[in-house]
C-alpha cells in the first residue's frame, strides 16, 4: 500500500515559500530605512544657518545584486539645482565637506553625520531582527 506524502510536500512548499517571501522582504526594509535616514539628515542640514543648503543635495542611491543590496546616502555633489548665477547653476554639495567635517583652516564641521544615521540604523536593526526570527 502506498503512502499518500501529498500533505507534507504541500508543507514543504508552504516553508520554502514563506522563507523566500521573507527574505524578498529585506530589500525593502533597507530602502524604507535609507528614506529615513536621508530625511533626518536634510532636517539636521535646514537647521544649520550656514549650510542649509546642503540639504538640497542629500540623496541616496540603491545597487541590488543577487544577493545584497547597497545603499549610499549622503550628499551628492553634481547634483545641480535652479538658482545661482546665470550660466552657473547652483551645486550645494561641494560644501558639505565643509560642513561635515571643517575646513582646512578652521570653520564648519558642525553638522553631524553619525547621528541621524544611527538614529534609523536601530530602527532598521529591528526590523531585520524580526525577519530572521521569521525566518
Amino acid at each position: 500500500m502506498p503512502l499518500d506524502t501529498s500533505e507534507t510536500q504541500k508543507l514543504v512548499d508552504a516553508i520554502s515559500k514563506f522563507d523566500t517571501d521573507v527574505r524578498s522582504q529585506a530589500p525593502a526594509v533597507l530602502v524604507k530605512g535609507a528614506v529615513e535616514i536621508k530625511k533626518n539628515l536634510q532636517t539636521e542640514a535646514r537647521k544649520s544657518k550656514h549650510f542649509r543648503q546642503v540639504a538640497k543635495s542629500i540623496s541616496y542611491e540603491t545597487t541590488q545584486r543577487a544577493d545584497t543590496t547597497e545603499i549610499e546616502i549622503g550628499p551628492d555633489k553634481e547634483r545641480a539645482y535652479a538658482g545661482g548665477r546665470p550660466g552657473r547653476p547652483n551645486k550645494p554639495g561641494p560644501i558639505a565637506n565643509i560642513a561635515y567635517f571643517g575646513g582646512a583652516n578652521g570653520g564648519g564641521g558642525t553638522l553631524d553625520f553619525d547621528e541621524p544615521v544611527e538614529r534609523e540604523l536601530t530602527v532598521i536593526d529591528k526590523h531585520m531582527k524580526k525577519l530572521g526570527d521569521a525566518l
